[in-house]
């Protein structure tokens, strides 16, 4: 699991929101997040800005009904403007 201050010192801050939102996902879905499901994480949200990011991962938290898949977390960051 990445840590908090750990984290936001050694990453750019697009893998920080992505840890933070997709710790949320899983504290609500009990499920564990591993090193491995944050990189694919990563690589599906790459090169996406990050207030893209930002608002599509906060607006599945809202309207999210399962756990996300990569592809359909990046359609959401997508559709953002």
């Amino acid at each position: 699991m990445l840590q908090g201050t750990q984290l936001s010192q050694s990453i750019e801050p697009e893998k920080v929101v992505i840890s933070e939102y997709l710790e949320k996902f899983g504290a609500i879905a009990g499920r564990v997040v591993t090193e491995q499901m944050y990189s694919i994480y990563f690589e599906a949200l790459e090169g996406v800005d990050l207030r893209r990011i930002e608002k599509g991962l906060k607006r599945y938290l809202q309207e999210g009904k399962r756990w996300p898949w990569p592809g359909e977390l990046r359609e959401f960051c997508e559709e953002e403007i």
